[in-house]
C-alpha cells in the first residue's frame, strides 16, 4: 500500500507500516514473533528500546475474542 503521508495521517501511516512489519516478521496475524535476543542498536522498532528486555510481538484480530495461553513457568 503506498499514498501521501501528511502531517494529518503520519501517524495512521507509521501505525500500518509497524503493524505489517510485524506480520511479516511473525507469519501472519494472530502469530507471534518472538526476539530472542535484545535488539541491537541498529534493528530497534523505538528510539531508546530497552536493552535489557526480551519482546515478543502480535498482531491479532479482535473481531473475534482472541485468547492468550501460556505455558507454565514452574519455578521461575
Amino acid at each position: 500500500m503506498s499514498g501521501h503521508v501528511n502531517v494529518d495521517n503520519f501517524v495512521r501511516a507509521e501505525t500500518h507500516r509497524m503493524f505489517a512489519d510485524i506480520q511479516l516478521a511473525a507469519g501472519g496475524v494472530g502469530k507471534f514473533r518472538h526476539n530472542r535476543e535484545p535488539a541491537s542498536i541498529d534493528e530497534q522498532t523505538v528510539i531508546r528500546l530497552n536493552r535489557d528486555t526480551l519482546y515478543s510481538f502480535a498482531i491479532v484480530d479482535l473481531a473475534e475474542p482472541a485468547v492468550l495461553t501460556r505455558p507454565d513457568a514452574g519455578e521461575r
